[in-house]
């Protein structure tokens, strides 16, 4: 094997490729990134079993081959190399690549690529999605994914197709997100959980440069695939039954609030400098209006026994009863919406609160109320 690349190319796969890669594996090869030549291409490769990365880039090839090479060693070494031409050739007889750039010379000591997993090829794409759109989807359920392994279903995002109509969900038992995106024509029907780990690793691949994603749904085989220009994600489904999250959510209220989103945000922030010392706890009261023309109030408390309290108090538009809950104020923080106002809205102090862009009807973000320990 004897391959030229440009050291930023190359420096930038395996960037990527080592979001996959362990550092520490019982499994040698696995700490390892394969390089493959395929039809005049450098593919760049990265596997930990469940998700798998494979990149295309442009390279000239002299003599065909494969190997094997320590990831972060490859990772570290290219990082410190000029902006030049990077020369590879491989000894088979040793397994050793040796490594040139500018004046620089190194040596390294591989693995055959025999003993790497096999990683399926993406053979087609099933439909594609606006990169955007998808990116921001997944942005937004990540942080209500669950992160303990006590229910491994949690630990994924819920993708469902009725063939015109994505349904995204995430849910850890305290709070759950929702989402709906209109799809392609011609989209199969599936229902699938995909692994968080996976999914933070899609919204890093689509970068500025790709517009769309195509996505092949794996027919009989547990692995979807997601392929960003010349990158492409291979990940295993999670086995299980995803619950049924959205029966949970609260059709009807009692009290519903509209306010701006980041007034909301700035004041939780500032109230929770105290409320941290009380498992996050925070305490918000809604007020209707007074009297007409006047602003219904949301007044926002955060308390420690042993350091004191923070209390702030905004205008918003208020209908139905008054209402005094108390919430996870991390969970608040962790509202995906970028909208310039949201809707609050809840049946009372032991009921879910439901929170929703003021303007959009795709999107939902449920949090479950928690007891005061004031």
């Amino acid at each position: 094997m004897r391959v030229s690349i440009l050291q930023d190319k190359f420096k930038k796969g395996i960037d990527q490729v080592m979001g996959v890669v362990e550092g520490k594996h019982t499994l040698p090869v696995l700490q390892n990134i394969l390089l493959k030549t395929e039809n005049a291409r450098l593919m760049i490769v990265g596997t930990n079993l469940e998700s798998s990365i494979e990149i295309v880039v442009g390279a000239k090839i002299d003599i065909e081959g494969q190997i094997t090479l320590p990831g972060k060693t490859l990772q570290a070494l290219i990082a410190k190399f000029p902006a030049e031409r990077v020369d590879i050739s491989v000894d088979y007889a040793t397994l050793t690549a040796t490594i040139k750039c500018g004046t620089s010379k190194s040596q390294l000591k591989g693995i055959d690529a025999a003993e790497f997993p096999l990683i399926q090829p993406m053979n087609s794409i099933d439909f594609e999605l606006s990169a955007a759109a998808l990116k921001g989807i997944i942005q937004h359920a990540l942080p209500a994914a669950a992160k303990e392994r006590n229910r491994p279903i949690l630990c994924g995002i819920h993708l469902v197709s009725d063939g015109n109509i994505l349904e995204v969900q995430a849910a850890d038992g305290y709070r759950l997100y929702c989402a709906t995106l209109e799809l392609p024509s011609g989209t199969p029907i599936f229902n699938v959980v995909l692994p968080i780990d996976s999914m933070k690793l899609l919204v890093k691949l689509i970068t500025t440069d790709v517009d769309s994603v195509g996505i092949n749904v794996g027919g009989a085989r547990d692995v979807w695939m997601f392929q960003c220009k010349h990158t492409t994600l291979s990940t295993q489904l999670l086995e299980g039954k995803y619950p049924d999250i959205v029966a949970i959510i609260p059709r009807t209220y009692n009290t519903k609030m509209v306010l701006y989103t980041a007034d909301l945000l700035n004041a939780v922030d500032r109230a929770q400098v105290f409320g941290h010392d009380n498992a996050y706890s925070m305490k918000m009261e809604i007020m209707p209006p007074t009297g007409p023309g006047e602003p219904g109030v949301v007044t926002l408390t955060g308390y420690s026994a042993e350091r004191g309290m923070l209390e702030g108090s905004l205008d918003a538009t208020v209908e139905g009863d008054a209402l005094a809950v108390s919430f996870n104020s991390k969970y608040m923080l962790d509202i995906p919406f970028e909208d310039e106002r949201l809707v609050l809205e809840s049946n009372g102090p032991q009921s879910a609160i439901v929170l929703r862009p003021e303007n959009s009807d795709h999107e939902v973000y449920v949090m479950m109320p928690i007891s005061t320990a004031r």
